[in-house]
């Protein structure tokens, strides 16, 4: 019976450090695909401020057409 006790204890426990694990990895992650985000719209952003300005029209059409494809 204290075997029993023993291993179940143990399984819980390695469940926990997976889960933990999992947790740890989802989070690494997120924060990878937000600064790859954030570092492809500032770059797009720029891109866009050089050749066109700020001509709100140009940029909503561009927007548009990324959209279609």
């Amino acid at each position: 019976m204290k075997k029993e006790i023993l291993i179940a204890d143990n399984i819980d426990n390695i469940y926990d450090e997976i889960n933990a694990l999992i947790r740890e990895k989802k989070t690494n992650v997120k924060k990878v695909v937000n600064d790859a985000i954030i570092s492809l719209t500032w770059g797009i952003g720029k891109r866009l401020s050089v050749e066109f300005g700020w001509n709100r029209s140009m940029v909503r059409d561009l927007i548009k057409h990324q959209f279609q494809e």
